[in-house]
């Protein structure tokens, strides 16, 4: 196996809906109902395996408090990936969705894959927002669609592992545009009047 280069995945949504969660389950398979607002940005780093491939990445763990937007947006430009997080059981969670993507547009590169994730989906009892109406939106936005439960360990490694896959097909291929752009050079302008 070789090693590729490092890739960084941001996960954003609002405070509360499980992101510190899914990424600590998929970092080391933990899970614990009390822990800590994130404040600013956290990271994890994982190896993922796909195929032949190690890809190392860097999950970038964001502050969901309006507070700290600002700072979560210098990160944008520097990811390839987006976990865009939301709560199953809180509906606000969900309608403020379209204000994380109108910041991705302002504020990621223009290739960044996005992933949409209902997480918490363990919590049938409490569910606000369908599986249909987040399916709805990921496909109205061009992003693929997950539910997950960071306690039941339910499609987190299947999420990371699909996006950080994703990530590196598109990576792939906008380097093998670049270099085929390379080979047809421009027209030499011509010297003189004719």
């Amino acid at each position: 196996m070789k090693s590729l280069r490092k890739e960084k995945i941001i996960c954003l949504g609002n405070s509360s809906v499980g992101k510190t969660s899914i990424l600590r389950r998929y970092k080391d398979g933990s899970f614990t109902t009390h822990h800590l607002s994130t404040l600013g940005v956290d990271s994890v780093n994982i190896d993922v395996t796909l195929g032949e491939e190690i890809i190392s990445i860097t999950l970038w763990d964001t502050a969901g408090q309006e507070r700290f937007r600002t700072i979560t947006h210098s990160f944008y430009k520097q990811s390839q990936g987006i976990l865009l997080v939301y709560d199953i059981t809180n509906k606000e969670s969900f309608e403020s969705i379209g204000g994380w993507i109108q910041s991705i547009y302002e504020h990621a590169d223009s290739n960044v894959v996005k992933y949409l994730v209902g997480n918490k989906c363990d919590l049938v009892d409490d569910r606000k927002v369908t599986y249909e109406e987040g399916l709805k939106l990921a496909t109205d936005n061009g992003m693929k669609f997950f539910e997950t439960s960071a306690k039941e360990e339910k499609n987190i490694k299947e999420a990371i592992e699909c996006l950080a896959k994703e990530v590196v097909e598109t990576l792939k291929k906008t380097e093998t545009n670049s270099i085929q752009l390379d080979k047809n050079p421009k027209p030499k302008d011509k010297k003189g009047c004719c």
